[in-house]
């Protein structure tokens, strides 16, 4: 199969380092390492880990400021707003 897709992110320098020294201990390149997580997404449906909020985030902080009754919304906003709290994005 042709590998052809282009992938571009943007991360902080710190993780890309951390990360690059684990797929080093693993023998990996960062593009295996990325296909492997694609290739996990796709298996599972999903991510290939649970997400959980971490202690020290309160619930009101995932709900602030949503519309209410959209739960496809909700949800989508809920993850990229947890995300944004723990420098996803």
């Amino acid at each position: 199969m042709t590998k052809n897709g282009i992938i571009n992110a943007r991360i902080e320098e710190t993780l890309k380092k951390e990360a690059e020294r684990v797929f080093e201990n693993l023998n990996l390149s960062a593009t295996t390492a990325i296909a492997l997580f694609y290739r996990q997404c796709v298996l599972h449906n999903g991510l290939p880990f649970e997400l959980k909020v971490p202690a020290s985030l309160s619930a009101s902080d995932s709900q602030q400021n949503l519309p209410e009754n959209h739960d496809a919304y909700n949800n989508s906003h809920n993850n990229r707003q947890l995300y944004s709290k723990l420098n996803f994005f």
